[in-house]
């Protein structure tokens, strides 16, 4: 399934709300953050409309199925 979106880093109150519930629902990313130095990002992933998709703009996100 294809959608059409936009990726960014999330950052501030809902990064970290989101890493909560990340690693809530899976602890080993908290083992993982433990053996590095650098801020595991999470990308947050917004659908667009339809309309703002033309031949200028990057192709639709690839969904898993």
């Amino acid at each position: 399934t294809w959608i059409e979106g936009h990726a960014r880093a999330a950052v501030g109150e809902e990064r970290e709300r989101l890493w909560r519930q990340i690693t809530q629902e899976h602890p080993r990313y908290l083992a993982y953050q433990e053996k590095t130095a650098r801020e595991i990002p999470i990308v947050v992933v917004e659908r667009r409309a339809p309309a703002r998709l033309d031949a200028e703009t990057e192709p639709p996100l690839k969904t898993a199925d």
